[in-house]
This record gives structure tokens, sequence and C-alpha cells, in this order.
């Protein structure tokens, strides 16, 4: 029986990877931010929505920055 579609043949190479994830890396990054500061800028004291925002953008940050880009 033959497949009809193999991972292998769609496989990226390690630095199209390593761009593609860092570009989502990037653009949660910029989502959190805008978040964040529109928050920030309403003055909706939203304390849990900061803290939800700070606690996701810290590990991104130090994942994007210890990568290497």
């Amino acid at each position: 029986m033959k497949k009809s579609f193999e991972l292998t043949d769609t496989k990226l190479s390690g630095r199209s990877q390593k761009v593609i994830r860092n570009g989502f890396i990037g653009a949660a990054l910029i989502l959190a931010a805008t978040l964040l500061g529109a928050t920030v800028a309403a003055e909706f004291d939203a304390t849990y929505i900061k803290v939800s925002l700070a606690i996701m953008t810290i590990p991104a940050y130090a994942y994007y920055f210890l990568s290497g880009f």
C-alpha cells in the first residue's frame, strides 16, 4: 500500500524552521505588548490581565533572545 503523503516530502531546512519559529514568537510578543499597552492606555484596572501578559512574555523574550534570533 502506497502512502499518499509523506511528512518528509515537506520538511523545511533548519534555517527556514528557525525563521518561521522566530516569526511566530515575534508576532506573539507584538500581540502581548499591544494588549498590555491598550490595557494601560485605557486605564482599565485589570491587574490579572497585566500579570498574565507579563508571565506570557517573559519566557518568550528569554527564548527569543537566547535562541540567537
